[in-house]
């Protein structure tokens, strides 16, 4: 381990300190984000490396932003383990952060002396708050993007009025069909629009890649039948040719140029409610859509197979009107030419975030899911003592001295026969009794 520990007390003693530079009137709007326990540990293995935890912060944080561009976060030591944002340049809210800080089971304010309170109020560690945002139980991720709310809401956020495209057709509305999805196994229907971007330019300077998905092949389910447009929400949805979808993600351009996503969940027996997935079950983004889709331009390629059935139908079918209409929204070459121009605007933000580490798509290289897998689960007893700040023999001592906190985390307890370590714990676990411990590791420092 490091030869200095550096406790929590410590890292908002250094975050108050460098509030106290910064102009008194924009300090309130400043947040910062801690990879201590990394300095903490020294030479020892990690479990990620220090760059993996810039990286996935360096990203979150701009996929939580309606900002213009990309934000870069300031190191504000010189190892580069604590980082400080401008929740000014990010479009954040107070009550945004607030909504995700309260849950916060590590630098909780009233634990801190008063003058340190609104140090430990701004801060908040980097591998907690990545893990937290998609795994929040506060819809954390949609209250920073503004969109904790519903499929018309949204859509009217970003300009798009999906049911008018619709009746446009092709170039307004531009399609793919799937007779097989490879997530959901089942139809899928995948949408383009023209957005303005969350209202940050006009109309045509951002995408929306809507995917309605199936847990049917049948009757209104069967987009070969019922190609046309989804009853949720709909002004007519007893159309003949209206479908009827499970749920639908979302991909869609945010003011910086990265990407938002969505879930929401159809349900035709509530028309013009149909609420994002937070509001009506868990939404597994946006660290989930990380493990699908390309981090150089975000978007997968698929095979139509309703253009060519459409033309193989009889007119007798689909009306003339209609038929002619569809066969030109279901446009392969069409969606996919919207695929890299979206794709384009994507690489050039992603770009700009200059990330320490090379990604590649999937759930062991991205950033954020690298970060998410090895914070979940289980931590060592080397890593809970550079948690805390302090050294292994000292953590190991005063959880031995309480009988109460030995039966807790005796986990953490066990040594070979030479003497080294080899205890761990459960993260939750070690979350629920973080701040019993901690107060014992370092007596009167803590209320």
């Amino acid at each position: 381990m490091a030869s200095v520990q550096i406790n929590d007390l410590q890292l908002a003693t250094l975050v108050n300190n460098d509030l106290n530079q910064l102009p008194y009137t924009d300090r309130r709007y400043y947040r910062y984000f801690s990879i201590v326990p990394w300095e903490n540990l020294g030479t020892l293995p990690t479990p990620v490396t220090a760059d993996w935890q810039r990286a996935a912060i360096i990203k979150m944080v701009n996929f939580l932003s309606t900002g213009p561009s990309i934000v870069q976060p300031t190191p504000i030591d010189t190892g580069r383990f604590i980082y400080r944002v401008d929740m000014r340049q990010l479009k954040w809210t107070s009550a945004a952060w607030n909504n995700i800080k309260n849950t916060d089971p590590y630098l909780v304010p009233a634990n801190f002396p008063t003058n340190l309170a609104n140090a430990a109020q701004q801060t908040v560690r980097a591998d907690w708050f990545v893990t937290n945002i998609p795994n929040s139980a506060v819809n954390a991720y949609f209250i920073f993007l503004g969109i904790n709310s519903d499929d018309p809401t949204i859509d009217h956020m970003n300009g798009v009025d999906r049911f008018g495209d619709m009746a446009k057709g092709y170039p307004a509305t531009v399609r793919e069909g799937v007779m097989v999805s490879n997530t959901e196994a089942h139809n899928r229907i995948l949408s383009w629009h023209a957005t303005t971007g969350l209202g940050s330019g006009p109309a045509g300077t951002g995408h929306l890649f809507k995917s309605y998905n199936f847990d049917s092949d049948t009757g209104t389910s069967d987009i070969f039948s019922h190609p046309y447009e989804p009853m949720e929400n709909n002004p007519d949805p007893n159309g003949q040719f209206n479908f009827e979808f499970a749920d639908s993600d979302n991909i869609f351009s945010l003011p910086n140029g990265l990407n938002g996503y969505y879930t929401t969940i159809g349900d035709p027996a509530t028309p013009g409610v149909v609420q994002t997935a937070a509001n009506a079950g868990a939404f597994p983004g946006p660290t989930f859509c990380f493990q699908c889709h390309d981090t150089v331009t975000n978007m997968i390629v698929f095979q139509d197979n309703i253009h060519d059935a459409l033309l193989a139908e009889p007119f007798s079918v689909f009306p003339a009107n209609v038929k002619n209409l569809l066969v030109g929204m279901y446009n392969q070459e069409g969606f996919q030419a919207e695929q890299a121009a979206a794709g384009a605007r994507f690489a050039k933000a992603y770009a700009q975030l200059n990330l320490p580490v090379a990604e590649r798509v999937g759930m062991y290289t991205e950033s954020s899911n690298v970060v998410n897998n090895h914070y979940s689960v289980s931590l060592t007893t080397y890593q809970a003592a550079a948690e805390l700040g302090t050294t292994v023999a000292d953590l190991i001592a005063k959880i031995k001295s309480s009988s109460r906190m030995a039966l807790a985390l005796g986990s953490l307890l066990p040594v070979d026969s030479n003497g080294n370590p080899i205890g761990g714990v459960r993260r939750d676990l070690w979350e629920a009794n973080y701040v019993a411990v901690r107060a014992l590791v370092f007596p009167g420092t803590f209320h």
